[in-house]
């Protein structure tokens, strides 16, 4: 895979685990944050 969440890799070479974790938990983040958010709206609605 050429990109991952924007960084770009040479062919091959696989990301380094720091990455990995940090890419993975900010996806988690982000997940939650947007639950959070769909939450909100439907008490609001």
């Amino acid at each position: 895979m050429e990109t991952y969440y924007g960084l770009s890799q040479p062919a091959g070479q696989p990301l380094h685990p720091d990455v990995v974790a940090f890419c993975t938990l900010l996806a988690q983040i982000i997940k939650r944050y947007l639950k959070e958010q769909e939450k909100g709206s439907a008490h609001a609605a």
